[in-house]
């Protein structure tokens, strides 16, 4: 790898070492970008008060991947203190809640029991119990997903939205922690 003087470099080890890094690049975002394209998308509802004082939150999770995903778990982090549930399981209100009992089924697969619907995605309902005294601000869950698969490929995405004070929940000693 030396030129005629048998100093340095020539000119074609270098094009040839730029050559080789540009193709692990671009092999690498290409890889980078299958994985990607495989992820579950995750969309959320603007989170609403609730008349029990709680705070309703609906998440939406499709997947568009030929392998099925399992979820891990969903942990609340946002506000320090509250706790997450999911309405109609018997699971009690905690920071952490397991969810490796539920599924989502490859793209394109539907169930026929009753009515036809989608099993490809879920709609999670949870009901977030804030500590006492919050009245607004962010808000914010990590949900872990994994492939069903002999080397699970775990995702974690993070939900994070704000709410805002009710009106009920707006009196002389918490104007001073909303503005």
């Amino acid at each position: 790898m030396s030129d005629s003087t048998g100093v340095g470099w020539g000119i074609a080890e270098w094009i040839t070492a730029t050559a080789t890094t540009a193709t692990a690049c671009i092999g690498w975002f290409a890889y980078r970008y299958s994985l990607r394209s495989t992820d579950p998308i995750v969309e959320s509802d603007d989170p609403e008060w609730i008349k029990s004082g709680n705070i309703a939150w609906r998440i939406t999770v499709r997947n568009r991947s030929a392998m099925a995903h399992r979820f891990l778990k969903v942990r609340i982090s946002r506000p320090k203190g509250a706790r997450i549930s999911l309405p109609d399981t018997q699971l009690a209100p905690a920071q952490t809640l397991d969810l490796s009992w539920l599924n989502i089924y490859p793209v394109g697969t539907v169930s026929t029991l009753f009515v036809v619907h989608p099993t490809d995605q879920m709609t999670l309902s949870f009901v977030l119990e804030p500590p006492s005294g919050w009245v607004s601000g962010a808000l914010r869950i990590e949900l872990t997903i994994a492939d069903k698969s002999s080397r699970p490929r775990q995702r974690r995405f993070v939900i994070s939205k704000s709410i805002i004070a009710t009106a009920s929940k707006v009196t002389a000693d918490t104007t001073k922690q909303i503005d």
